[in-house]
């Protein structure tokens, strides 16, 4: 089994006066070979450090973690060779070229082929790199170098890869083939875990979510059963210039016709006076926005902008714990001023 972890827990260095930190406590893991895990959850919930003791980057301080069918503490160089690594931050040989990083490192691991799929530099091309893998690694962005570590593990032919926020710096074209190549080795017998909040692509890439808060799993399920929680519970945005929200008349209304809950804040402290934003989670979902832009018209406001956004696993996180999860891009970033959708 690729990974087999009991009561697994980790607690960072303190001083004399103040304990350290605790990374993840109590954590039972199994993965079977096949399986592609996401770890999700607020940032210092756990996940990195979760993911660096999988990769013995951190020897765990309590319980137990086998690895490959191998005790993964001390961590022997052969196990090393076997896992796929991508930390959040790259570290390269900066004076190389891409190029020469990736032919380096797929040497040293074995992999790599001339053509083909396996090939470093066609890895390294599908993720966007093509036009600057003969530049010294000196000169790419953090962008460009979280797409070259990419590259650079995915090439290996590994039984076990994980991956620490693999979508940062990566076009929708970049996404799409991670996902691809995700699946594909999954297919090929790999475990695959990987840490993201990048709720939007997890249900497609994950056979299963574990839901990390406090340094604690406090769900494990494949992601269409965390999704049957918060089905139909739509969340409606609309931004308009009128009176305060819980002022309307109709309000009694509406809130008969199933909203959960609502609010009101400004748009923005710069934005233009007057300007509100309504939010509203509900268990009708979009049926209840004709009702909502009537009463709204009704009092007289001027609608500026209207979303609507499908539950997630954002909302069945914030159902579990009472956390909300950051997101990179949030699809519900807030509209422009003069309306539309950016």
């Amino acid at each position: 089994m690729p990974v087999r972890a009991r009561e697994l827990g980790y607690r960072y260095p303190g001083s004399r006066r103040e304990p350290g930190r605790v990374g993840v406590q109590a954590v039972d893991l199994t993965v079977e070979a096949g399986e592609r895990v996401a770890l999700i959850g607020p940032n210092g919930s756990g996940k990195s450090t979760l993911v660096r003791l999988l990769a013995t980057d951190l020897p765990p301080t309590v319980g137990e973690l086998e690895l490959l069918g191998r005790t993964a503490a001390p961590a022997s160089p052969a196990l090393r060779r076997r896992i796929a690594y991508a930390a959040d931050r790259p570290v390269h040989w900066e004076p190389l070229t891409g190029a020469e990083n990736l032919r380096f490192l797929a040497e040293v691991r074995g992999g790599g082929k001339e053509s083909g799929a396996g090939d470093p530099l066609t890895m390294a091309r599908t993720l966007g790199l093509g036009a600057v893998l003969d530049e010294a690694v000196s000169r790419y962005s953090f962008g460009m170098r979280r797409r070259l570590l990419l590259a650079e593990v995915l090439v290996a032919s590994a039984p076990l890869l994980l991956l620490d926020e693999p979508t940062v710096g990566l076009d929708p074209e970049g996404v799409a083939a991670l996902g691809r190549e995700l699946r594909d080795r999954a297919q090929e017998g790999a475990a695959v875990v990987f840490a993201t909040n990048e709720v939007r692509e997890v249900p497609a890439w994950a056979t299963r979510v574990l839901f990390l808060h406090q340094g604690r799993v406090v769900a494990d399920a494949p992601p269409e059963d965390l999704l049957a929680r918060v089905r139909g519970r739509s969340r409606l945005t609309v931004v308009y210039r009128g009176p305060c929200f819980e002022e309307l008349d109709g309000l009694e209304a509406l809130e008969g016709l199933g909203a959960l809950e609502q609010w009101e804040e400004p748009l923005s402290a710069s934005g233009p006076r007057g300007l509100r934003t309504v939010r509203i989670r509900t268990a009708r979902g979009s049926r209840l926005l004709p009702e909502l832009l009537e009463v709204l018209l009704n009092a007289g406001a001027e609608i500026r902008d209207v979303r609507v956004r499908e539950p997630d696993l954002r909302d069945v996180f914030r159902e579990l714990t009472g956390v909300e999860l950051e997101v990179e891009e949030d699809a519900e970033a807030e509209p422009s001023p003069g309306g539309g959708h950016p």
